[in-house]
């Protein structure tokens, strides 16, 4: 994606204009890049994940995601392989408790809503006592409308773009390092 915006000298001013952008590429080619680009980074962890892990330490917070992982039911709704995942929130890495099946991957899906609908079936709980988070304001607003409490992590990816959108919207909690224990803590006493 990148180098077909240097190639064709586009100007991106915003993640709208980006993904206007990815929608004039080719599915094809979109495809071929996908699956590069996943074999790839499936190759380099399985040469050296401590390296590859190396690369996303955890974040400033991480002490504190582990005390509400340890007194909260936690699951991980990802669109990477479980494996990697368990890999790397593993006590050499992140070491976070979170039981491998609760690890939700590419083998249930990488659509939010089917892994949302998941959760609900697997841990019988509502969609409305599921809170979500993540670094990617485009999944939060895909399971918004079911009634799922969301959380943008503002240490992740996100753009500023995205953060400002978060603090100003009224039904997605903006997380900070600094405030995401509290505020986390509080919504699911």
């Amino acid at each position: 994606m990148i180098l077909h915006i240097i190639e064709h000298n586009l100007g991106v001013g915003s993640e709208d204009e980006f993904f206007k952008i990815k929608g004039l590429i080719p599915k094809g080619n979109l495809k071929k890049f996908y699956d590069c680009f996943y074999d790839t980074r499936t190759q380099v962890m399985k040469d050296d994940f401590d390296a590859w892990a190396k690369l996303a330490p955890g974040f400033g917070c991480i002490s504190e995601i582990r005390e509400l992982a340890l007194e909260y039911k936690t699951v991980i709704a990802t669109t990477n392989n479980e494996e990697n995942v368990r890999d790397a929130l593993a006590e050499r890495h992140l070491n976070l408790n979170v039981e491998e099946e609760d690890i939700l991957g590419l083998h249930i899906s990488t659509d939010k809503i089917i892994q949302m609908k998941y959760i609900v079936r697997k841990h019988k709980v509502k969609l409305k006592d599921i809170h979500f988070v993540d670094d990617n304001i485009n999944q939060l607003l895909t399971v918004r409308p079911l009634g799922v409490n969301v959380y943008l992590a503002s240490w992740g990816y996100c753009t500023e773009e995205q953060k400002n959108f978060a603090k100003k919207s009224s039904d997605i909690n903006f997380l900070t390092e600094e405030n995401m224990y509290l505020v986390l803590s509080e919504a699911l006493y």
